[in-house]
């Protein structure tokens, strides 16, 4: 490969860590934006306007959101777009059912390894 090309490659790979950097900082202001109440439950998210909120393009929004979406914060919904998921009560008392079982589950494990000066 001649110089060109490995430049050429460096700054691939560069761009492409870039990208990846900024689109899990936007994941997570994002999901911390939804999580403190700023996107409410079944609230559109309109890319334009969070790249307004950012000062980034469109694309490492829309990677974002797809993130959030297999996260299950965001729902896409086919030829309407990208919306804040809404939790039933019933989901909420579930989980955190779960969380307390495993809340359980970590402090008896803990409780198994600690050592008498951690006590």
């Amino acid at each position: 490969m001649n110089v060109q090309g490995k430049v050429k490659a460096m700054d691939t790979s560069a761009t492409n860590g870039l990208r990846r950097t900024m689109r899990t900082e936007l994941v997570q202001l994002i999901r911390e934006a939804i999580l403190n109440r700023e996107y409410l439950p079944g609230q559109k998210l309109v890319e334009e306007e969070i790249c307004l909120k950012f000062g980034v393009s469109r694309t490492p929004i829309r990677e974002a959101l797809l993130v959030l979406e297999q996260e299950g914060l965001v729902d896409n919904q086919p030829h309407l777009g990208m919306f804040v998921v809404s939790f039933r009560r019933e989901e909420i008392v579930d989980l955190l059912h779960v969380e307390a079982a495993m809340e359980g589950l970590a402090a008896a494990e803990a409780a198994k390894h600690i050592q008498p000066n951690e006590i």
